[in-house]
């Protein structure tokens, strides 16, 4: 299997990372705010970040980190660098909702190569090292197929931190979705939605102003397991991107460009 050791190393902090959150998961969910007031981070995430650091930079010390919570502002260069979000969903998190995950990817040469999503919600590991999509130790079929009445994550992202006439087209949008009734629209607070898109446990997704630790390891297993993401024009997703379309299937996914057309939102790249 390519990338045995990286692989061999993630499966080894897996169980630590689940006792880790079960242990400030029972006690004082504090939080503190961030770039907004719904913008939090708690003692888990910290706790989660130092450990990953830690094994990580042991294992591969000449590898970059990008990490949310201690390296948000690391460049990526050519070689090989870790994409983390110690917890993606912490807003859930801090309220008691068990719905989070830990994003992984590891990055060469500015494509992303493995990638791993720890599911707290059903403490289970999803992963790829490019050949399909893997939870646990079993293969998962690949995506293709599309239902009547598919369910989209309408995710709203860093929205605050955009313009105002930017967030009214997006406001928009999201009414459009709702009120047309042709897609099942929720909002999970969390990129586990992403990575859901790529099990087929829901059929799309799109997301407005985000960072790569928010996507980078979900959407290669999407890609990995045959679906598609890109971004708000269509174009081919990169770590640089901001806003991103995923479906199962391609005629969800142009129905997705379509309202993103509709609104005049594709400069959101």
């Amino acid at each position: 299997m390519l990338y045995q050791k990286e692989y061999n190393v993630i499966q080894r902090l897996v169980p630590q990372l689940f006792r880790l959150v079960d242990r400030h998961f029972g006690g004082a969910l504090s939080s503190q705010a961030k770039s907004a007031a719904h913008d939090v981070v708690t003692p888990l995430d910290i706790a989660a970040d130092k450990l990953l650091v830690k094994e990580i930079t042991k294992e591969f010390p000449g590898d970059l980190l990008l990490t949310e919570e201690s390296s948000p502002d690391t460049v990526l260069g050519r070689g090989r660098a870790w994409v983390i979000d110690p917890i993606c969903g912490t807003g859930n998190l801090s309220r008691g909702i068990r719905l989070f995950v830990t994003n992984i990817a590891l990055v060469e040469k500015g494509r992303v190569r493995a990638a791993w999503v720890i599911d707290h919600s059903r403490q289970r590991l999803l992963w790829s090292t490019g050949n399909g999509l893997w939870i646990d130790g079993q293969r998962i079929p690949r995506l293709g197929t599309s239902k009547s009445f598919p369910v989209v994550d309408v995710n709203w992202g860093y929205y605050y931190l955009l313009d105002i006439s930017t967030q009214k087209k997006y406001a928009a949008l999201v009414s459009d979705v709702r009120l047309e009734r042709k897609i099942w629209a929720i909002d999970t607070q969390s990129s586990i939605c992403f990575a859901y898109v790529a099990t087929g446990q829901i059929e799309g997704a799109m997301t407005l102003n985000i960072n790569a630790w928010d996507f980078a390891a979900p959407v290669f297993l999407i890609e990995r397991n045959g679906g598609i993401v890109t971004n708000f024009d269509g174009s081919p997703w990169s770590l640089k991107s901001k806003s991103l379309v995923m479906a199962n299937a391609k005629p969800l996914h142009k129905t997705l460009l379509g309202y993103i057309r509709k609104h005049k939102l594709q400069s959101c790249l």
